[in-house]
C-alpha cells in the first residue's frame, strides 16, 4: 500500500499549533505560525500546479508564492484582488516570511 504525504497539510497544523500558543501573548509563536502559514500555502501552490500544468516542474522554481498563485488563478479562472482579503493577507505572510528567511541589517 502506498501512502502519500501531504506535507503542506502538515505544515498547515504545525501554524494552527503554533496560532493556538500564540495566542497566550507569544510573539515567536506568532511569528513561528505565519512562518508555517506561509510554507503550508506555498505546499499547496506547488501541489496544485503540479496538477494543473505538465510543465509545473520547469516552471516552480522561477516563480515567487504571488506569481503562482496568479498563475493558478487565471489558469482556473478566478479573480484576485491582492488589495482585498483573502488576498491581502497573503501578502502580508510572504512579507513576514521574507524578513524572517531573508534578514537585512537596519540602522
Amino acid at each position: 500500500m502506498e501512502v502519500i504525504i501531504y506535507n503542506f497539510n502538515i505544515m498547515r497544523s504545525l501554524s494552527k499549533q503554533y496560532l493556538k500558543q500564540a495566542s497566550k501573548n507569544s510573539d515567536p509563536d506568532c511569528t513561528t505560525s505565519i512562518l508555517y502559514s506561509a510554507f503550508s500555502l506555498e505546499g499547496y501552490l506547488n501541489y496544485a500546479g503540479d496538477k494543473l500544468f505538465i510543465c509545473w516542474d520547469e516552471i516552480e522554481k522561477s516563480l515567487n508564492p504571488i506569481a503562482k498563485i496568479k498563475l493558478i488563478a487565471e489558469h482556473l479562472e478566478i479573480k484576485v484582488d491582492f488589495g482585498a482579503r483573502p488576498f491581502q493577507t497573503v501578502k502580508q505572510v510572504y512579507n513576514v516570511r521574507n524578513s524572517v528567511g531573508h534578514p537585512k541589517a537596519e540602522l
